[in-house]
């Protein structure tokens, strides 16, 4: 039987969107694909194709960050990686990830929208993204949870120890209600420690 394409959720901050302007270097292999903001997976405009037969790779996925679509993240290098251990099989990134976002500790300054904690916007909308993701393709199966993000949170001055509890409260929310996510690896991005130290980030 055919198998399905792999689908994974990219969610975090900045980070996870990618800020960087792509060097004409690797592009996503022709098997990869987003689930775009407009709903959908594929289509003969590049919509949600990240192919260079449709008029070049995408080099920035369609996160909530839609600006410089000629910047680059962490999912070419990714996908690379990710054609090479479902070999045969489609590659479908979730991309939810906004810049200058995370957990809301009661201590910033926040917008009541950009905030990551179970049940607000942005961890609701990951999840109703990648459940509409997941029953639009046939076969599909959810294969993991890539996260980046802790800048902001590091900056405002929350605890690791309170860091790490809100992570594991939103994958644990992801797991539950993501469709075949229950048992979903989780990659998690690092801070460079000396950018952090510049930063005077200690969460």
């Amino acid at each position: 039987p055919t198998i399905g394409p792999a689908v994974f959720l990219i969610a975090g901050q900045s980070n996870s969107v990618g800020w960087v302007a792509h060097d004409g270097g690797s592009i996503h292999p022709a098997n990869v694909y987003q689930w775009s903001r407009a709903g959908g997976a594929s289509g003969a405009s590049g919509e949600g194709l990240l192919a260079a037969s449709v008029g070049g790779a995408r080099t920035r996925l369609d996160h909530h960050d839609a600006d410089n679509a000629g910047w680059a993240g962490l999912d070419i290098a990714l996908s690379e990686a990710l054609v090479s251990a479902y070999p045969g099989r489609d590659i479908v990134f979730v991309p939810c990830g906004k810049g200058g976002t995370g957990f809301d500790d009661g201590g910033a300054s926040y917008d009541g929208q950009d905030v990551w904690n179970v049940g607000e916007t942005l961890a609701t909308e990951a999840i109703a993204r990648a459940n509409a993701c997941m029953a639009a393709l046939s076969g599909a199966t959810f294969e993991g949870i890539i996260w980046h993000q802790g800048e902001r949170n590091g900056a405002s001055g929350t605890g690791a120890a309170e860091y790490a509890g809100y992570v594991a409260a939103l994958i644990a929310s992801f797991r539950a209600s993501i469709t075949g996510a229950s048992a979903a690896p989780v990659i998690a991005g690092e801070m460079l420690a000396e950018y952090v130290e510049d930063r005077g980030a200690g969460g």
